[in-house]
């Protein structure tokens, strides 16, 4: 990984994280897949282990994952919340126009 990389990379997270669930899930898959990728062809024809600080880059994608999963926990969490407060309100408006009362009292 490149200086470049290791510098720009925390700072698109921070920025850009929290407002594209998309482009986190890209930078989680790519991490991952360099992790893995274990070997380069050298100059010369010969393999050789990359430049690359395997653990560091793992730990890195595995960590922005689970940002990503409890990115995606919240934003569900805070769909229910809208949710049952929507589900409160409307209630609270037809006790308060008294729409409930002449309901049941219209079918039961």
């Amino acid at each position: 990984m490149s200086a470049y990389e290791l510098d720009t990379l925390p700072i698109l997270w921070r920025n850009v994280l929290f407002k594209n669930a998309h482009f986190c899930e890209h930078v989680c898959h790519s991490w991952l897949t360099r992790s893995q990728r274990l070997m380069v062809l050298s100059s010369n024809g010969i393999y050789k282990p990359e430049p690359t600080d395997y653990e560091f880059v793992q730990k890195e994608a595995l960590r922005l994952e689970e940002m990503l999963d409890g990115l995606i926990e919240g934003i569900k969490k805070k769909g229910q919340i809208i949710d049952s407060k929507a589900r409160e309100q409307k209630i609270l408006f037809f006790v308060r126009k008294n729409y409930l009362a002449k309901f049941f009292k219209n079918h039961f």
